[in-house]
């Protein structure tokens, strides 16, 4: 470093411009740097909204870091130190790549499966608080085992939820724990059919108490969010669930894609499942059409 010090003088003649440059902290992923207005000067950077720091602690975020960070003008945040939230991003990452690799290695109709997903994690955020209690990690897992649910089919139609546990559980999903494989597993095994019982062998490779609730509550939304898109066309195009806990009642409006769309199949598969739903929360789960012009609201 002794030789290389006269040349990070400023006032050395071979040096037109010093600008300081800090790497420690971080955002969500994002790296937070430590400068002075002369960075932006060098670069010809140009603020569009806004100003420019001028305080210590001030920051200006770029235009693709704030939109994907839900930051606006005079947001505040609590950064953290080194990359810790980037590695905790880069293992989301392994997890979403594993579960994408064993979707395509099984043909899986992704354009299903992903409103599935969407559908499952709506009716999760939406009770989350109300109906169950559980967090990021397990919606993580919900997630998963919806995008994977109909993996079984590559054996056979027949009993396919019985050969997506199989294939989920040996498949070697990477970044994810034996007990969170056989979550998943469990997940998809039961979005169809048989609800969890103590009797089946799958159901009883999860050890824990807390396991087998996450796989019986979790379970009875992903059934919900498979009927919801029964034809496979995006028929439904969002759901709104409203809890009124003093009649026991979940009221679960459907917003169709297409006006002239009854969903008629839609609205009898999820009668057909929901008995599932309803024991396992204990309250009766009510669908409703609504006009379609609400749908685009």
């Amino acid at each position: 470093i002794k030789g290389v010090m006269p040349y990070l003088n400023p006032k050395n003649p071979f040096i037109k411009a010093a600008i300081p440059l800090s790497l420690g902290d971080s955002y969500r992923g994002y790296r937070i740097v430590g400068t002075t207005a002369n960075f932006l000067e060098l670069y010809q950077a140009k603020v569009r909204t806004g100003r420019s720091f001028k305080a210590v602690m001030e920051v200006l975020a770029g235009a693709t870091a704030a939109q994907e960070l839900g930051l606006k003008v005079g947001s505040t945040f609590q950064s953290s130190h080194g990359l810790i939230e980037d590695k905790l991003r880069y293992q989301s990452s392994i997890r979403q790549r594993s579960v994408l690799k064993q979707a395509d290695k099984y043909d899986i109709n992704l354009q299903h499966s992903d409103r599935v997903a969407l559908f499952a994690l709506s009716l999760f955020d939406q009770t989350q608080g109300k109906l169950h209690q559980w967090g990021a990690a397990e919606r993580q897992l919900l997630w998963a085992a919806a995008l994977l649910h109909n993996c079984g089919h590559y054996i056979s139609h027949s009993s396919h939820h019985k050969h997506s546990y199989y294939l989920i559980r040996n498949g070697e999903l990477l970044g994810y724990t034996e007990t969170e494989i056989e979550i998943i597993a469990n997940l998809a095994r039961y979005h169809r059919k048989s609800p969890p019982k103590k009797k089946h062998d799958y159901y009883r490779n999860l050890v824990s108490k807390q396991d087998r609730q996450i796989v019986n509550q979790l379970s009875a939304l992903l059934r919900i969010a498979v009927a919801l898109d029964r034809r496979q066309i995006g028929a439904i195009a969002r759901v709104q669930c409203l809890y009124n806990p003093g009649k026991g009642e979940l009221q679960m409006l459907l917003f169709p894609s297409e006006p002239d769309d009854d969903c008629s199949l839609e609205l009898w598969s999820i009668d057909y499942k929901k008995p599932v739903f309803e024991d396992e929360f204990n309250l009766k789960l009510v669908p409703l059409l609504q006009s379609s012009h609400l749908s685009r609201i």
